[in-house]
């Protein structure tokens, strides 16, 4: 089975580039035994990539929120808490 092939194959959430780079990072002792009791050593790059392309979607909607802000002011409390509330719905409701 090729490289190319296993990729396919594996399926992770996010979409994974033609060739992937090799880096060395540290990690938290904490943070890597969770990964490790969460996915194993197996999935672990594949989780840690999913990891990242959540941080750097989180960062986009900081980026558009700030944007929003210095054209119309700071977000009301009713609309803050409204989102707040979707997402209490939409995490019970993944449960």
């Amino acid at each position: 089975m090729t490289t190319k092939q296993t990729r396919k194959r594996r399926g992770s959430a996010a979409e994974e580039p033609e060739r992937a780079v090799k880096r060395s990072v540290t990690v938290r002792r904490d943070l890597d035994n969770a990964i490790v009791e969460s996915v194993g050593d197996r999935k672990y790059s594949a989780f840690v990539n999913d990891a990242l392309v959540l941080a750097l979607q989180a960062q986009g909607v900081g980026e558009s929120i700030a944007d929003y802000e210095r054209e119309n002011g700071p977000l009301s409390e009713a609309l803050l808490r409204a989102a707040h509330q979707r997402r209490a719905r939409a995490t019970a409701n993944a449960k």
